[in-house]
């Protein structure tokens, strides 16, 4: 295998994470589309570029790696589900290397002749065992999202012991409820706008001068600022709206988190993640 191969199969790699990420609303009623979209997508293409198809199963495995990076290093995930990743990758590169090697090496075309229906029956075969795993794929993936909601609780914990060490000489104040709340909003921010993306949002503003949501509060502002900069600014905001919630004596005590955040934000869709980001913490530090 030359570098060009290598360079090809990465390049087909990268459209099939796409197209695994436009399809994954799917896996959710569907698990098994995650282990047989990328061996139907190495059967198309080895048709197209058949030079180059004798290891085509390795695409699978350079999707694996480009989709682990994504959401390591974009997406900044602290976990990584290895039992997930092992089963739907391991049997996707099973049947790849079995068809790549038993299939496309024996045939030209992806079309079948009659000698070689025979190759097909066999497909089929495999076929109907890969339904009975389906099952299995399934329990998997119900596993898989109980798993996550543990994960995500320990994402919280470790991202808020992070996020205190860097920025708790700025939020020091007595209010210990809208200390968390903030430590709260900021996990979320930070969670669905990772370090990486913001720097790109840095570099992005550098070139266009915009109007645009910058930092790791995501704050609106029309010069450039840096995530302690956001912290700032976001801080004495939710400062100011708590105060006023204070004095508004329509509003109970107990109630008053949800209102803050419908202040703060444009959009409800947000507060209740944060809220529940905000319990998790408060339980943390109950202990």
């Amino acid at each position: 295998m030359d570098l060009v191969q290598i360079f090809l199969y990465f390049i087909f790699a990268f459209f099939l994470f796409f197209l695994l990420n436009y399809c994954k609303k799917l896996e959710e009623k569907t698990p098994s589309i995650v282990v047989i979209l990328p061996v139907i997508y190495i059967i198309l293409i080895s048709s197209f570029f058949f030079l180059w198809k004798d290891m085509i199963y390795l695409v699978i495995l350079f999707e694996m790696f480009i989709r682990i990076y994504y959401e390591k290093i974009i997406l900044n995930q602290q976990t990584l589900d290895t039992k997930y990743y092992q089963k739907t990758y391991g049997l996707s590169l099973i049947l790849g290397f079995f068809i790549t090697n038993f299939f496309l090496m024996k045939i030209d075309s992806i079309f079948l002749t009659v000698e070689e229906m025979r190759i097909g029956i066999w497909l089929l075969i495999g076929f109907f065992f890969y339904k009975v795993l389906n099952g299995n794929l399934s329990f998997s993936l119900e596993k898989k999202q109980k798993e996550k909601e543990d994960l995500e609780e320990e994402t919280v914990v470790v991202q808020y012991a992070k996020l205190k060490t860097r920025y708790f000489s700025i939020l020091k104040t007595t209010n210990q409820e809208l200390q968390l709340l903030f430590y709260a909003m900021m996990i979320y921010e930070d969670y669905h706008r990772s370090n990486f993306l913001r720097k790109l949002d840095r570099i992005h503003f550098r070139f266009t001068g915009r109007t645009m949501k910058l930092g790791i509060m995501q704050v609106e502002t029309n010069r450039e600022i840096t995530d302690l900069e956001s912290v700032k600014i976001a801080w004495k905001k939710l400062n100011k709206i708590e105060k006023e919630i204070v004095l508004d004596k329509s509003i109970k005590k107990q109630n008053k988190n949800p209102e803050i955040l419908m202040t703060y934000y444009e959009k409800e869709e947000k507060i209740p993640e944060i809220l529940r980001i905000y319990s998790i913490l408060k339980e943390f530090c109950s202990h």
